[in-house]
C-alpha cells in the first residue's frame, strides 16, 4: 500500500512542477579579433550553435554584442525571438518576436541597449525549430 502511495506521490510531484525543467541553454560568446591582429588560419571563423527549441537559449550581455541567427534549413523559413522584459516604465517590446529568417539566410542585430531586453544580465532567446542557429559576437 505504501509503495503505491509513494509511486503516485512521485508521479504527481514531478508532473505538477515544471520548475524541474532545465533553464535556457547558454550560448558561447565569441570575441572578435581586432583588425591589427596577426591573423592565422581559422582565427576568424564563426561558430554557430543550434537553438534549443525546447528550453531556449541565453547569453550574458555586455552591450557590445552582435547576435547572428542562421537558418540552416535550405527549404523552409523558421523564426526566432529575442525575449523582452519590462523596462523601467513596464513596457514590453515585441518587435523581435517570431522574427522570420528565410531558408539558408543569416540575420543579425547589434545588442547594445539592454534595458527592456536583459534580466539578471542575460538575454534569452527562443526559436520554432533547431534549424535556427545562433552566434553571439562581442567587440573587445
Amino acid at each position: 500500500m505504501f509503495r503505491k502511495f509513494a509511486a503516485c506521490f512521485l508521479i504527481l510531484l514531478f508532473g505538477a512542477f515544471p520548475a524541474f525543467a532545465a533553464g535556457p541553454t547558454a550560448l558561447p560568446v565569441q570575441i572578435l579579433k581586432l583588425n591589427n591582429y596577426a591573423v592565422g588560419a581559422g582565427d576568424l571563423a564563426i561558430t554557430f550553435t543550434a537553438c534549443d527549441a525546447t528550453n531556449g537559449n541565453s547569453f550574458l550581455a555586455s552591450g557590445n554584442d552582435v547576435l547572428l541567427a542562421k537558418n540552416s534549413d535550405g527549404a523552409a523559413t523558421h523564426t526566432f525571438t529575442v525575449n523582452s522584459v519590462p523596462d523601467t516604465y513596464g513596457r514590453i517590446d515585441t518587435s523581435l518576436t517570431g522574427y522570420s529568417v528565410a531558408s539558408s539566410a543569416v540575420a543579425g542585430i547589434q545588442v547594445k541597449y539592454l534595458t527592456g531586453w536583459q534580466s539578471g544580465g542575460k538575454i534569452t532567446l527562443a526559436c520554432n525549430d533547431a534549424h535556427i542557429q545562433f552566434a553571439v559576437l562581442r567587440f573587445s
